[in-house]
């Protein structure tokens, strides 16, 4: 899955405020931007071959570190005890803060078990594997998708955030963009190497987020407690 994972970081930032949507999507991507660099470093393994599903070409025969169940547990637990130590600007008690960042990186799993085929170990490689599988059906995989980006979307839209008509002009700018990459990635040419796919993948993340800290810069509110 990729936008539904914003989509995510959008409704989660509609009830608390405070939070930096920059961050909120670092979060629901942490595990996927790790996941690039283990593969740059050869530590975790993907391939490419076609027809593997009907939407995704790669095969991810070997990613214990980031997408077994204990591993996404990891990530969330170590997500919960930097927050607790490290100072935030959003108007949330550590605590809070930690906990909803620490959900956002858990909630990546949740959606990749509904799209993937089994090949999401739960405590190993050598473990019990799960997955839905529903990236063997075209329509529905991006219809699942959008509707949990574009429900995020909407509800950070209608949160009072975004100020002037500018800035929501912006944002659903951005959402279309989205939409449409989500629509290439299901359905455009499989990439020539599992580098590119890392590469292209870090890169983009990095981006969308630079991005969420932009908008987050745009507002003119002040955080709010919850």
């Amino acid at each position: 899955m990729f936008i539904g994972h914003y989509g995510v970081a959008f409704g989660l930032k509609r009830i608390y405020r405070g939070l930096s949507v920059g961050w909120l999507f670092v979060a629901v991507q942490l595990v996927d931007i790790v996941w690039t660099i283990l593969i740059l470093f050869g530590v975790e393994k993907v391939a490419v071959v076609p027809g593997i599903t009907k939407t995704n070409p790669l095969d991810f025969y070997y990613y214990p570190y980031t997408h077994s169940l204990i591993a996404f547990l990891f990530w969330s637990l170590l997500v919960l005890l930097a927050c607790y130590f490290i100072k935030n600007k959003s108007g949330l008690s550590r605590i809070k803060f930690g906990l909803i960042l620490a959900f956002a990186v858990f909630s990546h799993f949740l959606l990749d078990v509904i799209v993937h085929r089994p090949d999401i170990s739960l405590f190993g490689e050598d473990s019990i594997k799960i997955g839905l599988g529903l990236w063997n059906n075209v329509v529905f995989s991006y219809l699942l998708e959008a509707v949990i980006f574009i429900g995020g979307v909407w509800l950070y839209f209608k949160s009072g955030l975004l100020k002037t008509k500018k800035r929501k002009i912006i944002l659903l700018l951005f959402a279309i963009f989205l939409l449409v990459m989500n629509l290439i990635n299901l359905i455009g040419l499989p990439p020539q190497n599992t580098n590119m796919v890392a590469l292209s993948g870090l890169g983009l993340y990095i981006i969308i987020a630079l991005i969420g800290f932009w908008i987050d810069k745009q507002e003119s509110v002040n955080p709010i407690k919850v």
